[in-house]
């Protein structure tokens, strides 16, 4: 009977390439998300630095000044918005690479639970082969011994 080579070991490789692809992009995730928060926070900062300048001009009179800086923050609203709603879709894009990752997990450990299994079987037959040889080589000798 010829030798036929188990699948599961290749099919255990691809599932850790697998992983370790989810894991990238996981990680590339988590930077995404981590550069859109850091901009959503720069404008924060901007705004409440303007806010104090309208403030600082309201108080002075300044009525150009003022109309200008509240236009300003008017935009800087509408930017904060926008870093909100990407930080919000880079924390949903996490979260999709954050379940690919489990689900690699999940599927390595079947796969390495296969090969597991069809390397004790392969034992399992291997030692039923040599036993039945032992029981051959013993049943010769006995036959030789008899004879």
């Amino acid at each position: 009977m010829p030798d036929i080579k188990s699948p599961w070991p290749v099919l255990a490789d691809q599932a850790q390439a697998k992983l370790t692809e989810a894991e990238n992009v996981l990680r590339q995730a988590r930077l995404k998300e981590a550069e859109a928060q850091s901009s959503r926070e720069r404008v924060l900062n901007m705004i409440t630095e303007y806010r104090a300048k309208l403030t600082q001009f309201e108080r002075q009179t300044n009525l150009s000044d003022s109309l200008n800086c509240r236009q300003f923050l008017a935009q800087l609203v509408d930017l904060d918005v926008q870093a909100q709603l990407r930080v919000q879709q880079m924390a949903a894009a996490r979260d999709l690479a954050a379940e690919q990752v489990r689900l690699a997990r999940v599927e390595l450990e079947k796969m390495k639970k296969l090969v597991e299994r069809e390397n004790k079987r392969l034992v399992a037959h291997q030692n039923k082969a040599e036993q039945h040889r032992l029981d051959e080589m013993a049943t010769m000798r006995h036959g030789l011994r008899h004879a």
